[in-house]
């Protein structure tokens, strides 16, 4: 009788081409033979039985390897190939029945023989059924727990945004029914700002939450616009000036060099992350100071630079000034850099002197409705949003965010990075203030009494001349039969909604600024408006100045049109 390693290597071809046509009759679609240069395949495993059956006594080898053939091999295709257990198992069966009635038909070998590479390849698959019950299982509890654990995320971050809407709500709520009562100016204004304040909170919170979803989808849009930095900051120190005299705390703006009257980027989003790090820095500071070190650094362009920020113990331990600059520069990525042929880096110290945290746990801070732990949400507020969100803004920028070091108990440095443009290359925006404000007529079209009354009163008290519609078929026919400078669209109306009226007017030639004026605040929402026709998209609840500053410079800008 032949030996068994060498009648599988004569017989091999056979073996193989009647192995394919079972495999092609019983799972049509797959491709059982994927090629013999592959790894992996069944023809490695065939040839694998025949070096090692040629070199081991056939009863040693199923003692000895025959045990693990069906295990290793089946791991391997499985997670190599992506093939399912089942499939692995059943190419296997095939195989083994195929050698049977091969080895039986021509009695070239012992019936030992032939029961042992059979013994062998049935072995190996319940090893290989075994070992893999067990990576499933691994791998369901590791899933399991992984789903508790977003679960746990998920209703901590939901009880978290409850109790963050519900304050300012409460509060808005509750001053509301005081103002009714009040009987004093003194008490209507002191309501009015407490109302006034909850609410900004509240549209910050939402709008925070809003961007976030809107990086993570890849749908937030940056403006390129000159601007005045300088006013920037001062408006910031102004808006928290009062909270950290309450709080006993020195606030400090520091010009670490020269910076430019105006530099182009998005001033929204700067303002944004700002915001952000001021408001952390004067939360966590009970004693001391918060002071904020601006200076712009020249650009080095570099294809390698990476868009992360320093190591942070290396980071920790760099006090230069040499050292900070080369950090920034490190921190940017211009194949990733919608500004790409800047030259100016915006480098943001914040630091300040206040209760501080670990090295290792300023990383997971900005993980998105993250805090250190719970009792620093209770003790403190706050959504966990803010440093996640300045961190993707400040990337977005082409910069990044990152903590250069912090100390238990002696407080922390934070570190913003944007790529800025030299001012001049846009059109400035036009200065509000050089626009004559009692010549400019606006049509208001929208169907809520309560905002027509709110707009119809903040434009009026500016000087603006405001007309109402009461819905966008009446908008039409208003704007076509008399003259206005500017439309404020309301978006969502009866008879004929805000996209419907603006084609319609576009279609009549109509030529004049339209304002879309919505509570939808995503971008599909803006492109929405511009191909209506609309010259510029702000959404619900409304920034005053935002407006103002919105209408005077598309008023300017049609004169400049028409002139």
């Amino acid at each position: 009788m032949q030996d068994i390693g060498q009648w599988l290597e004569q017989n091999k071809q056979r073996v193989l081409d009647t192995w394919e046509e079972r495999m092609r009759q019983r799972i049509p679609v797959a491709r059982p033979i994927d090629s013999i240069n592959l790894t992996n395949s069944i023809p490695d495993l065939y040839d694998y039985l025949v070096k090692t059956l040629i070199e081991t006594k056939p009863k040693e080898y199923l003692k000895k390897i025959g045990t693990s053939l069906g295990k290793d091999h089946g791991e391997q295709r499985s997670r190599i190939r992506g093939y399912s257990l089942s499939f692995v198992i059943e190419e296997y069966n095939i195989l083994r029945n195929v050698l049977f009635e091969i080895a039986r038909e021509r009695g070239e070998l012992e019936t030992e023989d032939t029961d042992v590479i059979i013994d062998a390849i049935a072995l190996g698959i319940r090893n290989a059924a075994s070992e893999f019950a067990k990576i499933k299982t691994a791998e369901h509890i590791a899933a399991k727990q992984e789903a508790e654990k977003a679960n746990v995320a998920k209703s901590a971050f939901l009880a978290n945004m409850s109790h963050e809407i519900r304050t300012p709500l409460g509060a808005i709520l509750g001053f509301t029914e005081l103002l009714k009562e009040a009987s004093s100016k003194s008490d209507r204004d002191k309501y009015i700002q407490v109302i006034s304040r909850n609410g900004k909170l509240l549209s910050k919170l939402i709008d925070d939450i809003l961007d976030l979803s809107k990086i993570e989808a890849g749908h937030l849009e940056m403006e390129s616009i000159d601007f005045d930095l300088r006013n920037v900051l001062d408006d910031i120190i102004s808006l928290f000036s009062e909270r950290a005299k309450d709080k006993n705390i020195k606030l400090i703006l520091d010009y670490s060099n020269e910076i430019p009257k105006k530099i182009c980027s998005d001033p929204t989003r700067i303002r944004q992350i700002l915001i952000n790090l001021i408001g952390n820095a004067i939360k966590f500071t009970s004693v001391g100071q918060v002071k904020i070190k601006v200076k712009m650094i020249a650009k080095v362009d570099s294809d390698a630079a990476p868009n992360v920020a320093p190591d942070a113990d290396s980071e920790a331990s760099a006090d230069s000034e040499a050292s900070a600059d080369s950090d920034a520069i490190q921190n940017l990525n211009p194949k990733a850099n919608p500004f790409a042929n800047t030259n100016l880096i915006l480098h943001l110290e914040i630091e300040d002197t206040g209760i501080g945290m670990k090295i290792d746990e300023s990383e997971s801070m900005f993980e998105p409705f993250s805090q250190i732990d719970a009792t620093m949400t209770r003790k403190f507020g706050g959504t966990g949003l803010g440093l996640s969100l300045s961190r993707k803004l400040a990337r977005a920028l082409g910069g990044d965010v990152w903590v250069k070091k912090c100390e238990l108990n002696k407080g922390c440095t934070f570190i913003a990075t944007v790529v800025v443009n030299p001012a001049g290359s846009l059109i400035p925006l036009v200065n509000s203030t050089e626009s004559d404000l009692s010549q400019i007529k606006v049509l208001l079209v929208e169907d809520s009494i309560d905002n027509q009354f709110y707009i119809k009163q903040l434009l009026s008290d500016k000087g603006f001349k405001v007309d109402i519609a009461n819905d966008g078929q009446e908008g039409v026919e208003k704007a076509m039969n008399h003259f206005y400078d500017i439309i404020i669209m309301d978006v969502q109306m009866p008879l004929l909604d805000g996209y419907q009226a603006t084609r319609q007017l576009r279609q009549q030639k109509y030529n004049r600024p339209i304002i879309a004026l919505t509570a939808h605040a995503m971008v599909e929402d803006q492109k929405k408006s511009m191909a209506a026709g609309c010259d510029a998209h702000l959404t619900k609840p409304i920034d005053p100045d935002n407006l103002i500053r919105t209408i005077t410079d598309l008023y300017e800008a049609s004169k400049i049109r028409k002139a």
